[in-house]
């Protein structure tokens, strides 16, 4: 019996591991503001910032459209589960021609207009 239940402890924490372990896979690692990101023509990158919709901001992306793409914006919630919980907004981008660019990101309630925060990237394109 004793051993039934040394078992069962030992594939409770077997299993506790591993939803923890996919759990902070599933969350992008975060792209410090400042950071010199490198890619190359037609290649994919993502800058990753924490963000809270529910409060109503979201980040603004501005970048010159003739040598960057926006592929793609999206948020993915927090790992807490809570309603109203932050998470992070994933921007994918695409290199389109060589050489070095910034992007500029603003926090802000798009009816407002006033930016709470900014961060600011370079990327580099080969």
């Amino acid at each position: 019996m004793k051993k039934l239940v040394v078992v069962g402890i030992v594939v409770a924490a077997l299993v506790a591991c591993v939803v923890l372990v996919a759990a902070s896979a599933q969350r992008p690692r975060l792209t410090p503001p400042g950071s010199t990101l490198q890619t190359a023509v037609g290649k994919m990158f993502q800058i990753v910032v924490e963000s809270n919709p529910s409060t109503g901001y979201s980040w603004s992306a501005s970048f010159d459209k003739a040598s960057l793409e926006l592929v793609k914006t999206t948020f993915k919630e927090g790992s807490s589960g809570l309603v109203g919980a932050p998470g992070v907004q994933v921007f994918e981008f695409k290199g389109l021609k060589k050489g070095s660019f910034e992007v500029k990101l603003d926090y802000l309630r798009p009816w407002e207009g006033q930016s709470i925060k900014q961060a600011t990237y370079t990327v580099m394109v080969k």
